[in-house]
């Protein structure tokens, strides 16, 4: 079996060419997500590296740190404002409720969510711990600018063969199911959470929450970020811990039947190189984070996937429209 290609990705609006738009990738080998790849592509290369992924890739899994979609409350705003909006793009919001499949500009999205003065959460950014910032959100950081242009990069994948979760479907809970009860997550575990997750389409990209990921592993998801002595050692502390699962035992998250973690290993010829870039980084690291992320989607989908913490009737429209944040969610937090 070919093991599935596990993609993170930290996304960055800044002008710089390039950005700090990190970029890993991985395989499950034994009872490790190995990373042989870790590098700063740029945002402006970030879609051609993925779809140059995909193309060597017979299964690939993608988490893509950004928002993919817009909070109701703003699309619906949008509707009854019908600014720059053809009646076209009516119909594809009525259908989807998916703004990154419009074709407006910046500008428009800038003047809308300045006229609409607030910032709406979605409800995946309500519910995941810890809350995530609005798309609306437009300094420090920029989410607004963010969520535009990682729409258009979304546009461009689905372009290339990506399906888009949940937006274009998503592999069932059912489907993604990584192992039998108790389990562990080594070579077969892995290898049946990748081609278990694509068997109904090879190719899809999540959105992560690296934060959400950290806190609920129990480790720091604060103060990482920087160049102070402390930032520094507490990127250390991750690493050292992603490497040695069996010291997290399991995901804070779980209430039973927890199963092992993968541990986080590197490819042998680049270990000491890809480990000195994370641990002088935030942005690397995050990468890697969000591959780590999308690699518990896979192998925990009853904590990822919007069917696990909204109630029926009410994923469909919250998640399909809104967009969802495939990390996982603590069963502790109120509907």
């Amino acid at each position: 079996m070919t093991a599935t290609t596990i993609i993170g990705a930290d996304y960055s609006a800044a002008r710089s060419d390039p950005n700090p738009t990190w970029l890993a990738a991985g395989r499950f080998e034994g009872a490790a997500l190995v990373i042989y790849k870790l590098e700063n592509v740029g945002s402006a290369r970030l879609a051609a590296e993925l779809l140059i992924l995909k193309n060597s890739s017979q299964t690939l899994a993608a988490g893509l740190d950004f928002p993919f979609s817009w909070p109701q409350a703003f699309l619906d705003w949008a509707r009854r404002s019908g600014r720059s909006l053809e009646q076209t793009d009516f119909e594809q919001m009525e259908a989807l409720a998916a703004l990154y499949r419009l074709e407006m500009g910046k500008e428009t999205y800038k003047k809308m969510g300045k006229e609409m003065g607030k910032e709406p959460r979605r409800r995946t950014d309500d519910l995941i711990r810890p809350r995530a910032q609005s798309p609306l959100h437009r300094i420090n950081p920029g989410m607004l600018k963010m969520t535009w242009q990682g729409g258009r990069l979304l546009n461009e994948l689905r372009g290339g063969g990506f399906m888009i979760a949940p937006f274009d479907g998503a592999p069932s809970v059912k489907a993604r199911e990584a192992a039998e009860p108790g389990e562990k997550a080594g070579a077969k575990a892995g290898e049946k959470a990748g081609a278990n997750a694509t068997k109904s389409h090879p190719y899809w990209a999540f959105e992560v929450y690296p934060a959400a990921t950290l806190l609920a592993l129990s480790l720091p998801c604060q103060k990482y970020k920087g160049r102070s002595a402390e930032a520094i050692a507490l990127r250390e502390m991750i690493l050292e811990a992603l490497q040695a699962p069996a010291a997290l035992n399991k995901l804070h998250t779980l209430t039973s039947g927890a199963k092992t973690l993968p541990g986080l290993s590197f490819a042998p010829n680049a270990a000491t190189n890809l480990l000195d870039l994370a641990r002088c980084s935030d942005d690397a690291l995050d990468a890697l984070l969000a591959c780590y992320s999308t690699a518990l989607a896979l192998l925990f989908p009853a904590l990822t996937g919007p069917g696990s913490i909204l109630p029926d009737d009410e994923t469909a429209s919250a998640a399909a429209a809104e967009g969802w944040i495939y990390s996982p969610y603590s069963p502790l937090v109120k509907i």
